[in-house]
């Protein structure tokens, strides 16, 4: 895994409440996922073989909730699938 991914996902876990939309979204693509659409204030981001992660972009942060869910799913990809069923 790259070191900047990993940095930029610390980041995020570090404090989740202080994120801004254009912290998620390099988070995001730093582990490969792409901008798909952009629709209102809804982001959609899409990778291969995995599900699509939506973003509700509100400034000046994005709420905790929603940047913990993407920490979730960024974490699964370190940890590997055999981490992902707890």
């Amino acid at each position: 895994m790259d070191e900047r991914a990993l940095k930029r996902l610390r980041k995020l876990e570090q404090n989740p409440k202080s994120a801004t939309p254009k912290e998620v979204a390099a988070a995001l693509q730093a582990f490969g996922y792409e901008l798909a659409r952009q629709k209102g204030s809804h982001q959609t981001f899409t990778k291969t073989g995995e599900f699509p992660v939506v973003v509700p972009i509100h400034r000046p942060h994005i709420k905790a909730v929603y940047v913990k869910k993407v920490i979730q799913r960024l974490r699964a990809q370190v940890e590997g699938p055999e981490e992902e069923s707890r």
